[in-house]
């Protein structure tokens, strides 16, 4: 019985180690973005400065440091698992996004570390299409 409590503990200690970064605001910058179709072939690139703001409650990207074009809104669905130091795992979230012309869309974004390298998906759906950026991450700080 002592075993399984143990086991217990360890495991859950783990989980709540790794999942602590679901709950911290990280800023996650990048100087490209590729525009894909729906089967990933790239359509076009920006060559621009991105900013991505992500937290537990809220999700944020700009590019070229234009505030008037942000993309803003609620996350209605996170979850994540990451190493340590973000070198390997993910954090999925979904919610409505807002752009600063008033367009909304149904976003879903998944920020993936693997071998060392940070990409960010970004997939935007409206009634009558769906685009996907992918960020290539240059660097990311956390916030307080």
């Amino acid at each position: 019985m002592q075993k399984i409590i143990a086991t217990f503990l360890i495991l859950t200690f783990g989980i709540l180690a790794a999942s602590g970064q679901c709950g911290k605001k990280v800023t996650w910058t990048g100087s490209k973005a590729l525009v894909l179709d729906s089967g990933g072939t790239v359509l076009d690139s920006l060559n621009d400065h991105i900013v991505a703001e992500t937290g537990p409650d809220s999700v944020k990207f700009m590019h070229g440091g234009r505030e008037d074009d942000a993309l803003h809104g609620h996350v209605q669905v996170l979850s994540c698992h990451w190493d340590p130091n973000y070198s390997r795992g993910v954090t999925e979230l979904k919610g409505e996004l807002t752009e600063g012309d008033g367009g909304t869309h149904h976003a879903e974004i998944r920020i993936e570390g693997k071998d060392g390298k940070l990409t960010i998906l970004l997939k935007l759906v409206d009634e009558d299409r769906t685009r996907w950026f992918k960020i290539l991450v240059d660097g990311y700080q956390e916030r307080s």
